[in-house]
């Protein structure tokens, strides 16, 4: 058997000791299996590629140029096998389970955006021919094969458009492809099972992606149009102005349009649907979690039971630090590119359980999420102070200090519990913060993201400058007062808003 890691051990030493502390609710945290094989059924010689892939569709990457050469085989895996499509669809059903429940008024005014591009219709021919990705984008060579008219549909895509259609809503298309392809496009599209959409809007070259989708969407509001639905498979199709009441991330491994500063504020929680109909290959919890680390599930209380196991192997296996490691390693990427004024005003906000801390424990010993949150048994955990670092948080917390920034740690836990998070902190080896921010009194009842959105706000008019942030919650990243650049960590055992 591989020997355990040193997050396990930790984990592990932190057990015994609650159980000697005489809580007897907490199990042993370990793998189930010795066969070195992550929660998606890959080997640990791909889960490098894995969490690769995690930061690409969370966010967490940053602009990259092409597909690493050693994560080729499997993007190509990914895209050729079942995982796409599945991913895809439980995208595709998370969308449609939130348009049937907007309240469409007849009066021709609710709208849906689309992008077209590896949304609506597929470039994974011309991928496949071009290294999946692994070699830079050549527009020549993409016009060239756009000008045959053979892009299919994403059969997902295809159907919730049709039903987006039958809903009452107007469908806007706002590509990145330009005006001088109006022809080409529309009878791709045609061709490809589209029609009765309300407008294409083409670009006009120059502008980043994320600006130049914004501004369309202003000029849409402007109209009178309600944009409640949002779906691209690039966060440059979904951020920025005038974003949609729900956005929709579709998968893409292959290409990467800069999405430039997270400007969105999360929704009203909206209910997702029961589980569904599970095919049975395996895919529906690996697909569901796509949903939920990209945001697109909306809304969710507990694991669904069928899940259990997936996110216990995902937890417990070398998975969840192979994901954490990543996102990790490409916070500190960012932060070593950044310029240190030296006036003590740079700054990254940190987020503090799941993120710093591990409550691995708590939840393990209460079924990985698919129990409803218990507020005073883990209050109880937490008065223990025993909770173990995240190793790779520890270590990006250590790098950052030691590149100069004023770190401040934002928690959602009361002010009641800061002497005990204070003790924890320290047990697990972080020092030095700059400052540690719990909810006060006139906090409580607030949702998250409205509560840290009003703390960054304070912070930034202190005089400081929010380079990074960390969490584990997108209620932790988005909203106002907004991070430069923000790294989402895994989290499939709970969601707060």
């Amino acid at each position: 058997m591989a020997a355990p890691s040193f997050f396990l051990i930790r984990l592990l030493a932190v057990v015994t000791c609650v159980g000697l502390a005489g809580s007897a609710r907490i199990q042993r945290v370990v793998p189930e299996s010795s066969s070195r094989v992550d929660g998606r059924g890959r080997s640990s010689n791909n889960r490098n590629c894995s969490s690769w892939h995690f930061v690409v569709e969370t966010n967490g990457a940053g602009h990259w140029a092409t597909v690493p050469q050693r994560c080729v085989g499997y993007v190509k895996r990914y895209m050729t096998g079942k995982s796409y499509e599945s991913d895809s669809a439980a995208v595709a059903s998370e969308a449609l389970e939130f348009a049937r429940s907007v309240n469409v008024t007849g009066d021709g005014k609710d709208a849906w955006v689309f992008d077209i591009d590896d949304t609506l219709v597929s470039c994974l021919p011309y991928y496949a021919e071009h290294g999946y990705g692994s070699e830079v984008f050549n527009e020549t060579t993409f016009d060239e094969w756009e000008d045959k008219w053979v892009a299919p549909a994403l059969p997902e895509t295809q159907k919730l458009y049709h039903e987006l259609h039958s809903l009452g809503f107007q469908i806007f298309l706002i590509t990145g492809r330009s005006e001088s392809q109006r022809n080409l496009t529309a009878s791709t599209l045609r061709q490809a099972g589209y029609s009765s959409w309300k407008k294409l809007i083409l670009r006009i070259k120059g502008k980043l992606a994320i600006i130049y989708k914004s501004k369309k969407r202003v000029e849409i509001e402007k109209e009178g149009y309600r944009i409640h639905g949002s779906a691209g498979d690039q966060w440059s199709d979904l951020l920025g102005n005038a974003t949609a009441t729900r956005s929709f991330k579709l998968p893409n491994p292959i290409v990467c349009a800069d999405a430039g500063r997270i400007r969105q504020v999360v929704p009203e929680a909206v209910h997702p649907a029961e589980d569904g109909a599970d095919s049975g290959d395996g895919m529906f919890c690996p697909s569901w979690h796509f949903a939920v680390e990209t945001n697109d599930a909306g809304f969710w209380a507990t694991v669904p039971a069928r899940c259990v196991g997936y996110v216990k192997q995902y937890l417990t296996g070398g998975r969840y630090e192979s994901d954490s490691a990543m996102v990790s390693s490409k916070a500190a990427e960012f932060a070593r590119g950044v310029e240190i004024a030296g006036d003590g005003k740079d700054a990254w906000v940190f987020d503090i359980d799941e993120t710093l801390l591990s409550n691995l424990p708590y939840y393990a010993a209460n079924g990985f999420g698919s129990e409803a949150f218990n507020e005073a048994t883990f209050d109880e955990w937490a008065e223990q102070g025993i909770a173990p670092a995240l190793p790779e948080s520890l270590k990006l917390y250590k790098v950052l200090k030691s590149l100069g920034f004023e770190l401040f740690l934002l928690t959602g836990r009361s002010e009641p519990q800061r002497n005990v998070t204070v003790s924890n902190l320290l047990f697990a080896g972080y020092e030095s913060w700059n400052r540690l921010i719990l909810r006060a009194k006139e906090d409580q009842g607030k949702p998250a993201i409205l509560y840290k959105s009003e703390r960054r706000l304070e912070i930034e008019k202190e005089g400081y400058r929010i380079h990074g942030s960390s969490g584990d919650q997108w209620s932790d990243l988005l909203g106002f007062a907004i991070a430069t650049r923000s790294f989402k960590l895994p989290n499939p055992m709970y969601y707060i808003p």
